[in-house]
């Protein structure tokens, strides 16, 4: 029996030197990925992965990858520059120094699965990996017309650091337009678990004819703003929201977050927040003039789940709404 456990264990290594040793040439890291797009494709989609310039572990480049179904190709991501440490894998970090991709190209929407919906509850605990990505880089996102409604091209940029409850996480993004309508959006954040401490920054403004301004549905598809400034402990955090067009604050108001004690056995917080301005503007004529003037909007609810890490859930949501001809 134990000259047979012996084999055995001797048979293991020799396979996983095998497949190391494999994984290390390009002609097996090449013939991985066609595994992948193989595995990662089912009845209804089709993924498709390029040739792989480089290494797998370390630094290299995929020339193209593209997802299809029934009617054809609707996505293809061309020129995936990557590089990042495998070594740090060991001390329970993913690495990532750099990843550029050249361009996303999205048709059109997919076609609507046919295959029953899985449930989307955890059925395990998070993998025990810490992140941190240096730089990644979108030169080119287009987002066709039949998708968006008209041709948009966007660039993406964003980094961030996120680690476990010992130390503390950050992020950055900037998404830029760079068509014919130009805007951009830049958010940030830091959160510090010692101090349960959570800064939030958001800045976000398009010029006119840009696509808040027509989904809001602002007369002659005015300039517009939006700011977020948020910070303090989950114990006491407050947000200030402020939206303007033509750089004239038509919204504003502010966001908090309190704990709240005990309920039921569970740490429980209070989300409360007002906001007040001249929306009218924002809806269709039938009802704008039930909202003429200033009106202003309340939100309460209680909010379990932040103290534990457990899934965050509301209860008794109340709204609010007072306009200068009635109170709802």
């Amino acid at each position: 029996m134990r000259r047979l456990a012996k084999i055995l264990a001797l048979v293991s290594v020799a396979l996983v030197a095998l497949v190391a040793l494999i994984l290390a040439t390009g002609a097996g890291q090449s013939a991985a990925l066609r595994l992948a797009a193989r595995l990662a494709s089912d009845g209804e989609t089709s993924v498709s992965i390029g040739k792989l310039e480089g290494s797998l572990f370390g630094s290299g480049r995929i020339n193209d990858i593209s997802l299809s179904d029934a009617r054809g190709r609707w996505l293809r991501i061309g020129g995936v520059a990557f590089s990042w440490s495998p070594s740090r894998l060991l001390t329970g970090r993913l690495a990532v120094t750099s990843l550029v991709v050249d361009s996303v190209e999205v048709l059109r929407k997919p076609e609507p699965s046919r295959a029953p919906s899985r449930s989307s509850e955890s059925t395990g605990p998070a993998l025990p990996l810490r992140l941190s990505v240096e730089n990644v880089d979108f030169k080119l996102i287009d987002l066709s017309e039949a998708l968006a409604g008209e041709r948009i091209v966007l660039q993406l940029g964003l980094s961030a650091d996120l680690n476990d409850r010992s130390s503390p996480s950050l992020g950055k993004l900037r998404l830029q337009r760079i068509d014919g309508a130009q805007g951009q959006l830049a958010a940030e954040f830091s959160f510090t678990p010692g101090q349960r401490s959570l800064a939030l920054k958001i800045a976000g403004d398009e010029p006119e004819g840009g696509v808040i301004a027509g989904l809001v549905g602002l007369p002659a598809g005015a300039a517009v703003s939006a700011h977020v400034d948020g910070r303090g402990t989950l114990d006491a955090w407050q947000a200030d929201l402020i939206l303007a067009a033509r750089g004239n604050p038509f919204l504003a108001g502010t966001l908090r977050l309190d704990a709240a004690g005990q309920v039921t056995g569970k740490a429980t917080h209070r989300l409360s927040g007002e906001v007040a301005g001249f929306i009218d503007q924002l809806l269709p004529r039938t009802v704008a003039e039930i909202f003429a003037g200033e009106t202003k909007l309340r939100l309460a609810s209680e909010m379990t789940g932040l103290a534990s890490g457990e899934p965050v859930a509301l209860r008794d949501v109340q709204l609010g709404i007072t306009t200068a001809n009635a109170e709802m």
